[in-house]
């Protein structure tokens, strides 16, 4: 080879290398940009993905913890309302003995006479029946009104029971209905109301 050619091919040699070098340096470039670009990517859709899992996770334990605390709370309830399911029976049971004391009284006959007095004045009844306890038969019996008297066994303590069929009204004055008819007034003043 000559010498220019010799010169010529070293150039064109090292033209090329150089040539090479920075096509090589481009591609290394470009692929280390394409890789960083990839691996955030991915890393930006794992944490993404964690995020998610996180949160499934979370709404997942609180879910549990809300089921629990509400099986708890209900649980928690029905040990109340049996508690005062049990006070509640014997203070009206305590209630209903006063009561039939009350009934064996002087003070009774008085109350009783003069609450169907009341009743009579307040209702214009047309044809009723009242119903009695049998020991509270002769109570009544003084009274002259044109009303048939039957003796029932469901007024056990005493009190009396007012029935009209044809206006369609019933009193229940009965010790027993009085009584049960304190329960909500006595679940609020006694703060045994349970929510």
């Amino acid at each position: 080879m000559e010498p220019k050619e010799e010169q010529l091919y070293l150039l064109m040699k090292e033209e090329l290398e150089s040539l090479t070098q920075k096509e090589e340096a481009t591609i290394l470039e470009n692929m280390k940009e394409t890789k960083e670009k990839a691996i955030a990517n991915i890393q930006l859709e794992v944490e993404k993905e964690i995020a998610s899992i996180y949160q499934k996770k979370v709404v997942e334990i609180n879910n549990q913890v809300s089921g629990m605390l509400y099986q708890n709370n209900e649980s928690r309830k029905k040990e109340l309302i049996i508690t005062r399911e049990t006070y509640t029976k014997e203070i009206f049971e305590e209630a209903k003995q006063q009561l039939r004391l009350f009934a064996a009284t002087k003070e009774y006959q008085t109350w009783m006479e003069e609450k169907f007095k009341e009743t009579i004045q307040n209702y214009q009844f047309e044809k009723a029946i009242v119903y009695l306890s049998k020991k509270d038969k002769d109570v009544l019996s003084e009274f002259s009104f044109d009303l048939e008297i039957q003796v029932v066994d469901n007024i056990s303590i005493g009190g009396f029971i007012i029935e009209d069929t044809n206006l369609g009204i019933r009193i229940d004055e009965s010790l027993e209905s009085i009584l049960y008819n304190q329960k909500d007034w006595f679940y609020e003043t006694s703060k045994l109301m349970i929510k």
